[in-house]
């Protein structure tokens, strides 16, 4: 992707190239050929399997917002809890509403330019590194799972968190139920099609890190009600919850 690409050649080329001396790690397809500072070492395309070897090897690990998402900001990229659950020194580039996930300089380092990288990686020990990954690790497993996101969301639409009135007055009409479904390998069809046989009355309504006009076709050819993506707020998820009680209430049920 584009936009991506001048991310990385930003804040993980650029950093490369200002220190010489440091050894740099670059995994992921589509790199082939593209000139690079002689310090990194091109791995191409990581399998999962070998995901958490990858994050815990390096003393930081660089994660970098496509500059779409950055520009909305409130939704680290999945791989950022993941590499914090393997205890990783995580940087990141500078996006709104990273302090709600993990607090900077404490949990995680942020960076506005490759310079900043550098910078970051020139005093970064690794008893430094250890403590920052650690801190992340605890902050991640104690509030960002996806259990904790369920548990937030059903109490959400229950009315137990504090939130839109209409939204906790809609809510109640109709039996909810939140799950971690799009971290499966398998499409998002197929999720959805174990999810209807599972709750086969329950309108769905898939909420996404990342969506376009393909992802939000699949969902609707799965039967989901709708997709949204970040960032969400009540104006957003009360139409979408509304129009699945009356979905919901139209069949009767």
């Amino acid at each position: 992707m584009p936009d991506r690409e001048a991310r990385v050649e930003e804040f993980f080329l650029r950093a490369a190239a200002m220190l010489p001396s440091r050894k740099f790690i670059l995994g992921g397809s589509g790199w082939d050929g593209k000139p690079m500072p002689e310090n990194v070492v091109n791995l191409g395309h990581i399998y999962i399997a070998e995901h958490n070897a990858f994050n815990s090897t390096p003393r930081a690990v660089l994660n970098i917002t496509r500059d779409s998402m950055a520009r909305y900001g409130f939704s680290p990229p999945t791989r950022v809890f993941e590499a914090t659950g393997t205890g990783a020194c995580i940087i990141t580039d500078a996006w709104e509403g990273i302090e709600l996930f993990l607090e900077p300089g404490a949990e995680v380092l942020l960076a506005n330019s490759g310079a900043d990288v550098a910078a970051h990686l020139e005093w970064l020990t690794v008893e430094r590194a250890a403590q920052l990954g650690g801190n992340a690790r605890r902050r991640v497993l104690t509030q960002h799972t996806y259990a904790h996101r369920a548990a937030q969301l059903e109490q959400l639409l229950d009315g137990k968190l504090q939130g839109s009135a209409a939204l906790q007055q809609t809510a109640p009409r109709l039996r909810c139920r939140a799950m971690r479904a799009g971290v499966l390998s398998n499409s998002v069809e197929r999720t959805l099609q174990r999810m209807r046989e599972q709750y086969p009355d329950l309108p769905m309504v898939v909420l996404s890190r990342t969506g376009g006009e393909p992802q939000w076709f699949e969902v609707l050819v799965g039967g989901a009600i709708d997709l949204l993506v970040p960032p969400y707020t009540e104006h957003d998820l009360l139409p979408a919850v509304e129009y699945a009680v009356a979905s919901y209430e139209a069949r009767g049920r």
